[in-house]
């Protein structure tokens, strides 16, 4: 995008927040415990909420299968 100048540049970042945060696009989930999910993260793009003193005891483990 560097050759395109500020407007151009400022209207993709638009379209591309719109689909990133467009409620048909996205999944949340409610954890209890014992849950598990299994996300295919080559096509994901992720991210959560803020810390608050329920999350902070959270688990996190990264499995890699090639």
């Amino acid at each position: 995008m560097q050759d395109h100048d500020e407007q151009a540049q400022q209207a993709l970042l638009e379209q591309v927040n719109a689909l990133v945060y467009d409620p048909e696009c996205l999944i949340a989930h409610q954890w209890s415990e014992g849950d598990l999910v299994l996300i295919d993260n080559y096509r994901t793009l992720h991210g959560r909420l803020p810390m608050s003193p329920a999350s902070s005891s959270r688990e996190l483990w990264r499995v890699q299968v090639y």
